[in-house]
């Protein structure tokens, strides 16, 4: 069959469930791009992630993944900590990710096999204003039989031979967006990353299908402007606090007393 779902840079379409966010714009489609923001202020489930899931009517589908995306970091300040942005979840754990280390802007691709080594391979340096084009290419499998291919724009890095599933199989399902559950870095505000041109195809599916979906169109005109975060209150104190009260007490009660003198005299406001 080849592609099985494509992207209209429109909307959300509809093969993908509700967006997994804690406020709706942090889901957003700006200029054709899909918009997705962490907030450190923030959090669905003790976590910070907004994200988009397929979910397929068979779930062992998910296991002959063929999946391409236009992907950009908006925001590239450094600190610690790390994102995934595309993972393959297959019911214990995310065993095919790509992440983003928050340090370098470097993304890598990670692979978790449960009881075996983890395998870390680095892709590229991501940049503000420089879109990547990614081709995922996953036989994903319990045994030696599965194997890991990655594309970056038309170069193969990563063929990856072997088990690359974790362990518990319960379901599957490949999921884009950001998702942290680091200690948030002291000072950071946001991440945002968009995504454009998303293409999802079944195990017919080529490289070739998968790379020329995607419009000419890399660099829209209008900056996407950020969603700002939510002002924290200042701590309240009690001293103050009672002062304030005792003093709005006050002047309630040298109203009603101004109020009942002037009654008492007659008093007409001009």
């Amino acid at each position: 069959m080849g592609i099985i779902a494509k992207s209209s840079n429109q909307k959300i379409d509809g093969f993908w469930e509700d967006p997994q966010v804690t406020t709706a714009d942090q889901v957003r489609v700006v200029d054709g791009w899909i918009v997705f923001v962490l907030l450190s202020n923030l959090l669905r489930k003790g976590v910070r992630r907004a994200e988009l899931r397929k979910v397929f009517k068979n779930w062992e589908e998910a296991f002959t993944l063929r999946m391409a995306f236009t992907m950009e970091i908006l925001t590239d300040e450094t600190s610690k900590g790390s994102a995934v942005f595309f993972q393959l979840w297959d019911g214990g754990s995310p065993s095919n990710s790509l992440q983003w280390r928050y340090d370098t802007n470097e993304i890598f691709y990670r692979q978790s096999r449960e009881n075996l080594p983890t395998i870390n391979r680095t892709l590229f340096k991501a940049r503000k204003g420089e879109p990547v084009r990614i081709v995922l290419i996953i036989d994903a499998r319990e045994d030696d039989t599965g194997r890991t291919q990655i594309y970056i724009e038309n170069k193969k890095e990563v063929d990856l031979k072997g088990r690359n599933l974790f362990g518990r199989i319960e379901g599957a399902y490949p999921k884009i967006g950001l998702y942290d559950d680091d200690n948030w870095p002291s000072g950071l505000q946001s991440r945002s990353i968009r995504f454009r041109d998303i293409v999802i195809g079944d195990a017919d599916a080529t490289f070739e299908d998968l790379y020329n979906s995607h419009s000419s169109i890399q660099h829209p005109d209008k900056p996407v402007e950020p969603i700002r975060p939510t002002p924290e209150p200042e701590p309240v104190n009690p001293e103050l606090e009672e002062l304030i009260n005792r003093a709005v007490a006050k002047a309630a009660d040298l109203k009603d007393e101004l109020d009942e003198l002037k009654k008492h005299f007659g008093y007409v406001a001009k």
